[in-house]
């Protein structure tokens, strides 16, 4: 019966949705629930915020894989370093209704910080201690899971992910992510 059902969603014609190259801008929110704000620890709801992603994709039949970059980065606090994050999803798309589709895939963070290196000074107690940032780029890359809703007026689509981080590991992440693009 499972396998019927797969059959099935995988066979729903695509409606009436735009179809072909996408093109748009969003917010992406990066650790939901785990960044500390401040020296109390306290929690942020939305985590980090990256603006703008860049994004570009292809929508066809019912696959629309797309990717994303945030150009501008965002600088991190301990000294000369940009941290930015790309984004490649493929969601299986269904129709839900004329003007709504539901999304359910997988996709890849890709994180890269770059720095310039220099000194930087964090405190330890009741002073402070001296660091050295190293210069240089590193990478890392992460699985995820990709739930979201789409709202389509002909060519226009506004997205809304949610991104499960390192779904198989530990070190889970929520992220969220709000896109607006045309498809041409």
């Amino acid at each position: 019966m499972k396998r019927w059902m797969l059959l099935f969603l995988f066979t729903l014609p695509a409606h009436a949705a735009a179809t072909g190259p996408y093109a748009g801008l969003g917010f992406f929110f990066q650790n939901m629930l785990k960044v500390t704000e401040s020296e109390k620890a306290t929690r942020s709801l939305l985590g980090e915020a990256y603006f703008p992603e860049v994004v570009a994709g292809y929508r066809f039949w019912n696959l629309f894989p797309t990717f994303g970059w945030t150009i501008l980065g965002k600088q991190i606090q301990d000294g000369e370093k940009r941290r930015y994050v790309m984004r490649l999803d493929l969601p299986y798309v269904i129709p839900y209704d004329a003007e709504t589709e539901l999304k359910a895939g997988i996709g890849m963070l890709f994180h890269r910080i770059r720095g310039e290196g220099s000194d930087i000074s964090i405190r330890n107690g009741g002073g402070t201690s001296t660091f050295f940032v190293p210069s240089g780029n590193r990478s890392s890359a992460v699985f995820y899971l990709n739930g979201g809703l789409a709202i389509v007026r002909n060519a226009l689509r506004f997205d809304f992910d949610l991104l499960l981080g390192g779904p198989f590991t530990r070190r889970r992440s929520i992220n969220f992510g709000v896109r607006g693009g045309y498809v041409f």
